[in-house]
C-alpha cells in the first residue's frame, strides 16, 4: 500500500499502514454500528461520533508522539472557552486556524456547504467595499452566448452585531443616512439572514428548512453590486455596503450568538464542541471587515426580547420563565465539561423558556475575538449610544473610516425618531423586583468577565 508523502516520516513500514488502516475502519464501524443497528438512533449517532472522535484523537496523538514535525496551534481558548494572554485592545492576536481546510460537505448526513472549498475572491482594489469581478455567460433559451461579460460581486464591508431588543435597529438607520453608505435590499431593508440561519437551513429558534448555499447570500447585494459598477458613477463614492444579519422574527441581528449550526459544518464532523464557527468562515471569504457591536445591559435586555418575541406577555410570566431557564442552564453547565458544549448546544437552547444564556456576551465575544484581531471591532453600550447620539455615530464614522458627514446630514440623523418600540413591554408592566434581583445576582460574573475582557468597567452596568 502506498503511504501517504505527508504521513511517510512516521509510518515507515508495513505494520505502522495496517496499523492506521485498521483504525480508521474500526471508527467507521462503530459509527456504522450505532446508527443503523440500535433503537434511540439519535443518541446512539451521538455516542458514536464521541466514541469515532476519541479514537481518531488518539490516533492523532500517536501521531504526534512518533514525529519530529512540530506545528503550533493558534486557538487561544481554555478548556472553558476563555482567550488566552495578555492582551488588550488594539492588539493583534494570532489568527491563523489549522482547521480552516476543505473538506467537503455530505449532505447525506445532514452538513451544509463547505465554505472553505472556495477560494478567496479577488477583491477589485479600485472599491474600498470588497467586491470583485466575476466572468459569466449570457444565455439565450438555454444556448451560451458567443461574448461572455463580467459581473460585480459584492460582500458587505461591515456588519452590525450582537444584542436583540438593544438599540441595533436604530443604530442602522441613522447611520445609513450616511451618503457613502449604502442599505442592502434584503429582510425589511436591512437583514440578510444568512450566516446564523438560512446557511443552516434555520428558519428561527425552532423551525427548519432547506440550508441556502454562499451564491444566494451574494446574490441579495447583487441590485447594490450593479448600483456599484455604474460606470457613471465617481468611484470615491463606491465605498461603503452595510449589511444587518439579523433574525427573521424579531429584526435583532444573530450572527455573534446565535453559532448552533457549527454542528453541520464538515470542519466539525464528529466533535462535541466546535472549532470552526461563523468567524472562521467569514475570514476565510472576506478581506477586512468590520463589527459594531452594540450591547445593552443584560438584564432589561432580557425582559423586552421575551415580550418581543412573544415568549410571554407578562412579568409573572417571566418571572418563572427565568427561574426555570437558569435551573435548565446551570444544570448543562454542572455536567458539561465545557460550558461551550452549553452555550453552543441547539438542543439546550432551543428548550429555553428565556435566552438566559445569551446575557453572558463575553462568552461569544471571545470567539470573534479568537479569529479577528481587536481593530476589527467598535464595542459600544446602548446606554451611551442613546445619550449621545451625535459622539457615538461620530465614532463609528471614524472606525469605519468614512468621511464625517455634514452638519445638515448629522443633524438629520440625530433627529429621526427611535426606529422601534417595543410596545408589548407597555401592556406588561415593570419587571418585577425579585426577577431583576435574580437576574443581577446571575449576570454579574458574566459582566465581570466581560469588563475584564475589554478593559472598562462600565461594562459592569452599574451606572443603570
Amino acid at each position: 500500500m502506498q503511504v501517504p508523502h505527508f504521513l511517510s516520516s512516521t509510518f515507515r513500514t508495513r505494520s505502522d499502514t495496517i496499523s492506521l488502516v485498521l483504525l480508521i475502519c474500526l471508527a467507521l464501524a462503530t459509527v456504522s454500528f450505532y446508527a443503523y443497528s440500535v433503537p434511540q438512533v439519535y443518541l446512539r449517532i451521538r455516542d458514536a461520533k464521541q466514541l469515532a472522535a476519541r479514537q481518531m484523537e488518539a490516533f492523532s496523538q500517536w501521531i504526534a508522539n512518533d514525529t519530529n514535525d512540530t506545528w503550533e496551534s493558534t486557538d487561544h481558548r481554555d478548556k472553558n472557552g476563555s482567550v488566552a494572554g495578555g492582551s488588550h485592545p488594539g492588539d493583534d492576536w494570532p489568527t491563523k486556524s489549522p482547521l480552516e481546510v476543505c473538506v467537503g460537505s455530505n449532505q447525506t448526513i445532514g452538513e451544509v456547504e463547505d465554505l472553505f472549498c472556495m477560494p478567496r475572491p479577488n477583491y477589485e482594489p479600485d472599491f474600498k467595499n470588497p467586491c470583485w469581478w466575476e466572468t459569466v455567460t449570457n444565455t439565450t433559451g438555454g444556448q451560451p452566448l458567443d461574448l461572455p461579460s463580467r459581473e460585480l460581486r459584492c460582500l458587505p464591508y461591515f456588519h452590525i452585531l450582537c444584542c436583540s431588543k438593544s438599540g441595533t435597529t436604530d443604530l442602522y438607520w441613522r447611520i445609513a443616512q450616511h451618503p457613502d453608505i449604502v442599505p442592502n435590499v434584503g429582510y425589511f431593508g436591512k437583514e440578510q439572514l444568512f450566516w446564523a440561519w438560512l446557511k443552516n437551513g434555520f428558519l428561527g429558534k425552532w423551525n427548519k428548512g432547506p440550508s441556502k448555499p454562499f451564491i444566494d447570500y451574494i446574490n441579495g447585494f447583487q441590485s447594490i453590486a450593479n448600483y456599484l459598477s455604474n460606470d457613471t458613477m465617481p468611484v470615491k463614492q463606491k465605498t461603503q455596503l452595510v449589511t444587518y444579519l439579523c433574525s427573521l422574527v424579531d429584526g435583532s441581528p444573530l450572527d455573534m450568538w446565535d453559532l448552533r449550526g457549527w454542528i453541520l459544518l464538515p470542519q466539525n464532523r464528529g466533535l462535541r464542541e466546535p472549532q470552526v464557527m461563523t468567524p472562521h468562515l467569514m475570514r476565510h471569504l472576506y478581506r477586512d471587515p468590520k463589527f459594531i457591536v452594540l450591547m445593552r445591559d443584560p438584564v432589561e435586555r432580557l425582559y423586552t426580547a421575551y415580550l418581543f418575541h412573544k415568549m410571554g406577555n407578562n412579568s409573572e410570566s417571566f418571572h418563572l420563565a427565568v427561574v426555570k431557564a437558569i435551573a435548565m442552564f446551570d444544570d448543562c453547565l454542572a455536567h458539561a465539561p465545557s460550558r461551550r458544549e452549553c452555550y453552543f448546544n441547539g438542543s439546550v437552547i432551543e428548550h429555553l423558556p428565556a435566552d438566559v444564556h445569551f446575557n453572558c456576551y463575553a462568552v461569544f465575544i471571545k470567539e470573534w475575538l479568537a479569529v479577528f484581531p481587536w481593530k476589527h471591532f467598535l464595542f459600544m453600550r446602548t446606554e451611551d449610544y442613546s445619550k449621545n447620539l451625535k459622539s457615538s455615530l461620530l465614532e463609528v464614522f471614524r472606525f469605519l473610516d468614512l468621511p464625517l458627514p455634514d452638519k445638515r446630514t448629522m443633524k438629520k440623523m440625530v433627529e429621526l425618531p427611535i426606529a422601534h418600540h417595543t410596545q408589548e413591554k407597555d401592556s406588561a408592566g415593570a419587571m418585577l423586583p425579585e426577577t431583576r434581583a435574580l437576574l443581577r445576582k446571575y449576570v454579574e460574573p458574566c459582566n465581570a468577565e466581560l469588563a475584564a475582557l475589554l478593559k472598562d468597567e462600565k461594562y459592569l452596568w452599574k451606572d443603570v
